[in-house]
């Protein structure tokens, strides 16, 4: 069977794997919260942050922003 539909259970960030929500709710909540006139892209990002990452406390903040980046990338994956 084709896995185009497979999403990766984690996102490497600074040479560390991160576990990661890929169920279609989950990712369903972020498109939904992306796409709200009402969040600036601060909160955008982090309304991401904390429904993709299972633990995103465990992040360290210089690796914050590749986190957001990679999980935009993730989404765009999931959005086609």
């Amino acid at each position: 069977m084709d896995d185009q539909w497979n999403l990766p259970e984690t996102i490497e960030l600074g040479g560390e794997e991160y576990d990661i929500r890929t169920d279609f709710r989950a990712i369903l909540d972020i498109l939904k919260a992306m796409s709200d006139p009402e969040l600036s892209d601060q909160e955008k990002s982090r309304v991401m942050l904390e429904i993709l990452y299972l633990n995103p406390e465990e992040i360290p903040m210089e690796f914050l922003e590749e986190a957001i980046e990679k999980g935009k990338k993730l989404l765009e994956q999931a959005n086609k």
